[in-house]
């Protein structure tokens, strides 16, 4: 898989091990990690601990809140356009073609 130049959305981050794992690897690629507001102090943490900041050189690194039911592009930073290119679901990958997240269906509530 190759994530350079592309938008890379990981659903859950946790920590954002995974995300990060990813811009370490492919230093231009763009990275959204998300989940509760609990989560994503820590993954702001981990994102300064690996030497990056918010919004830093190359395509990015950013922490976000998302909930279940979300609009996915709520967690987009709004320099992105919109624009998302995979996203990462609890190490499941998914590729998307061209395509924006306003065209992404909404997270909903696990039953």
């Amino acid at each position: 898989m190759d994530f350079a130049g592309k938008v890379v959305l990981e659903l859950g981050s946790g920590t954002g091990c995974l995300g990060l794992w990813v811009k370490k690897q492919y230093p231009t690629a763009t990275v959204v990690m998300t989940d509760v507001e609990q989560s994503v102090r820590i993954i702001r943490e981990n994102i300064a601990l690996n030497g990056y900041s918010e919004g830093s050189k190359y395509g990015g690194v950013y922490a976000s809140e998302l909930y279940f039911g979300a609009d996915v592009e709520t967690a987009l930073p709004p320099t992105l356009g919109g624009r998302l290119d995979c996203i990462l679901v609890r190490y499941v990958l998914v590729f998307l073609g061209p395509t924006t997240a306003t065209r992404l269906p909404p997270l909903s509530r696990p039953r």
